[in-house]
């Protein structure tokens, strides 16, 4: 069978690769990093052959026929030429999908080892996975985008692949660590390096239509680095365990995205099991569950071994069962369960090492048998490790697999596999310094084009008479560089619409209405690039790969009132935490609905009022992420005289906060503020801040004081990213010009050596792609 060469750029799009097109999207990002990664390991399901991935080599044993087996790329054909990062069998064991640094997925057939299929893609790919079915391969790019290629068969039961991949979901700007299909193919579970698992439906026409959210599960404090699915009898759907750089590993009901249990497998095991680290406990790195969740093998970091857990499935229990101690030095990189025999696979090993090629980089492969489906029986019955001659394939599949025996080398290459296992998320998570830019003032651009908000509603007045103008700002702002958009919702009520005569039905569908508009015009900016025009802005920044995130607006009971208290938080003492419930409540159900990504509560100026948001995200059972950002007027306390530590500490309580910060907040004070922040959460931290300037209730206008110039905003940004601010933006007076200060500025944090006309159409690179945002649909 002739295998297919296909380039994924931007909506899929196929094009014919030409060896300078190819060469130079493979160095463009080649070893970016620099960082060892782990060598892999995958299993027939029938057990027929394993196949071991270090480095850019795919090293393959057919068990059946005790042999290796070369893998057969057709002549001309692209063959793996970086770090594989993802290698998986199908269900049936019909297909096996690589994919890795060079930006290749590769689909290959088992019968013949006849790749079938290559795809390029536009960014490195982190994982892949084959349906159930067979009939879909997914794999997901540095960008966090996760796309489909369809496979079939015609009459003659020859496997045809459809022309295009198409993208059909994302975590914009977070590198996904994982994604599998639900044992029923009803769903397709991702998770990133942000902390979060998304569950998405998986229709039967999946190449075709939006992709609906299930569920996120939302709990783990650090990254997601592994998760598998478990059906026991008798369970309609099953359940889904993951594991994660906080040194746990949950139990979670996938449908509805509630945690169940949760066993804190680094405390359990305890200190004298591994070589402690700076950081605490260190993180799971891998886990492998049987089908019917009787088999849970965890590794951890540093630990030479595995841990076995205990799963009480009806009572939602999660225990630490028994540690197996393997030889010392032996840390597995990956590990997989087979379905057919239940022995666990390990292997060890690293690549990218500049040392050494890949036909040179050495592994150590174990496997482990003996697992009973009752933990309790492994008091005294442990399960053993094969011999090298009891290993299914013997010496001579070690032979094969396991690469070079010369001493000096192996012991090199294998101290680097375990540094390797000390995970490059984390590294990333905590030193790659990422963020993303917020947009700026939405009234001050619309009074610019020369809208009149002297009015109760203000800038959402422009949701029923001018809609276009609002998304002509929102364009403004994605010109200049902004990657998130917050709606013109901030005034918006359903009590303020009624008051103007509108129905609740129309004032519901206003709400909704600012977040269309928003969406709209993120389709028309990155519309450019999907017809392939990749136009750019003034300066310089692309239309191409730069994701755009919705954030619906809801600002504070003040807002509404329209009197100032906003900037005080003094409702009066007959407004109570169930008044706000009240007033707030079908406003963030309308909101949470509308097709954002986000909700952004903005402007909070007192502890009760964060306190009633808390709670309506759990009354209301509200999926999608959220924010919660606070307003100072002395860099120490929030504006009503709460303490920023106790406002903090309720917005960190909740597992949907992903970020705490401030906006409308003098610059002045942002610096200090972001220091205090710092010690409460490690949630991502977020700043808007205003220019300086402030604002007068009684003429409804803003007072020149110590404002700044968006060029002037120049000098805090860097300062401001340096103190631990991820999403950084502006909000009241500020304008396109000072986001785009805030986006060069920004752009030159990430490369302080390049002239500016290298970095403008860098913006996806330098400032997203290490970035932790929130999931994007």
């Amino acid at each position: 069978m002739e295998e297919t060469t296909e380039i994924v750029s931007d909506g899929g799009d196929e094009a014919a690769p030409t060896a300078g097109v190819e060469n130079g999207m493979i160095e463009e990002e080649k070893n970016m990093d620099g960082e060892v990664a782990p060598a892999l390991i995958s299993i027939h399901p029938f057990e027929k052959s394993v196949v071991v991935a270090v480095g850019s080599e795919l090293r393959l044993f057919n068990l059946e026929g005790n042999c290796s087996v070369s893998l057969i790329d057709d002549p001309g054909g692209p063959s793996h030429s970086d770090a594989i990062r993802s290698v998986n069998f199908g269900a049936s064991g019909r297909f096996l999908a690589s994919a890795g640094d060079d930006k290749l997925v590769k689909i290959w057939e088992t019968s013949s080892w006849h790749c079938i299929r290559t795809v390029y893609a536009d960014k490195r790919v982190s994982a892949v996975a084959i349906s159930l079915s067979g009939r879909y391969v997914a794999f997901a790019d540095k960008f966090g985008v996760v796309w489909l290629v369809g496979l079939d068969e015609d009459d003659a039961k020859q496997t045809k692949v459809d022309k295009k991949a198409v993208p059909i979901l994302g975590h914009y700007c977070s590198i996904i660590t994982r994604l599998e299909f639900s044992p029923d193919e009803r769903f397709i579970a991702s998770a990133d390096r942000d902390f979060k698992i998304r569950i998405t439906v998986f229709p039967k026409q999946p190449l075709k239509g939006a992709h609906e959210i299930q569920s996120f599960c939302l709990g783990h404090k650090d990254f997601v680095s592994c998760f598998a699915f478990a059906c026991p009898p008798g369970c309609v759907h099953g359940f889904l365990f993951s594991g994660s750089g906080d040194s746990t590993v949950r139990l979670w009901d996938f449908i509805s995205g509630l945690l169940l249990a949760t066993c804190e497998v680094g405390t359990k095991v305890g200190s004298l099991q591994y070589n402690g680290t700076e950081d605490g406990y260190p993180p799971v790195t891998d886990i492998c569950v049987s089908s019917d969740g009787s088999i849970i093998a965890v590794a951890i970091q540093s630990l030479r071994g595995i841990v076995l857990l205990s799963c009480g499935f009806s009572d939602r229990t999660l225990s630490v069962a028994k540690v197996v101690t393997l030889e010392d030095n032996y840390f597995p990189t990956n590990m997989v369960l087979s379905s057919l025999t239940q022995r666990l696979w390990m292997v060890m090993g690293a690549s990218n090492l500049p040392t050494l090629s890949a036909t040179q980089l050495p592994t150590r492969i174990r496997v482990m048998s003996g697992f009973h489906k009752d933990p309790s029986d492994y008091n005294g019955h442990d399960p053993i490790t094969l011999e090298d001659n009891e290993v299914p394939g013997g010496k001579k599949l070690l032979s094969e697999l396991q690469g070079s025996f010369d001493v000096t080398m192996e012991e090199a290459a294998l101290a680097a596999a375990a540094a390797a296992g000390r995970w490059r998320e984390r590294r990333h998570h905590r030193e790659a310094g990422g963020c993303a830019v917020i947009d700026g003032g939405l009234a001050t651009e619309l009074e610019a084009h020369g809208a009149d908000l002297k009015d109760p509603l203000w800038s959402a007045k422009y949701l029923f008479t001018s809609p276009d103008l609002i998304k002509k700002v929102h364009l403004d702002y994605l010109e200049a560089g902004a990657n998130i958009l917050i709606t013109a919702s901030y005034q918006a009520t359903i009590q303020g619409f009624e008051s103007r005569g509108f129905s609740r039905e129309e004032s519901e569908a206003l709400l909704r209405r600012s977040v269309e508009v928003a969406c709209e015009a993120r389709e028309i900016f990155q519309g450019r690039s999907l017809r392939g025009s990749d136009r750019c802005s003034k300066d310089g920044i692309s239309s191409k790969q730069h994701p755009v995130l919705i954030a619906a607006s809801i600002g504070s009971y003040g807002a509404y009132l329209a009197d100032g208290s906003e900037y005080s938080g003094n409702y009066g003492l007959q407004v109570t935490l169930e008044t706000l419930k009240d007033f707030h409540r079908r406003r963030l159900q309308v909101l949470s609905e509308a097709g954002a990504d986000i909700i952004a509560f903005e402007t909070i100026p007192s502890k009760i009022e964060a306190q009633a948001y808390i709670e309506l995200l759990q009354e209301c059972n509200i999926k999608i992420p959220v924010w919660f950002s606070f307003t100072s007027n002395d860099g120490i306390n929030i504006v009503s005289g709460d303490s920023l530590t106790d406002c903090a500490s309720i917005a960190d309580s909740c597992d949907n906060v992903v970020a705490i910060g401030f906006n409308c907040t003098s610059p002045r004070y942002i610096h200090s503020l972001i220091l205090s922040i710092r010690k409460l959460t490690e949630k991502l931290i977020l700043i808007y801040p205003n220019s300086g300037e402030s604002y007068d209730p009684d003429k409804k206008e803003w007072v020149a004081s110590n404002g700044v110039s968006g060029e002037d905003f120049v000098s805090y940004v860097s300062k401001w990213h340096e103190a631990g601010a991820s999403l950084i933006g502006g909000c009241c007076r500020t304008t396109p010009n000072t986001i785009r200060a805030i986006a060069k500025a920004l752009r030159k944090d990430f490369h302080p050596s390049k002239p500016d006309q290298e970095l403008h159409n860098d913006i996806e690179r330098n400032i997203l792609k290490d970035s932790f945002l929130i999931d994007y649909a």
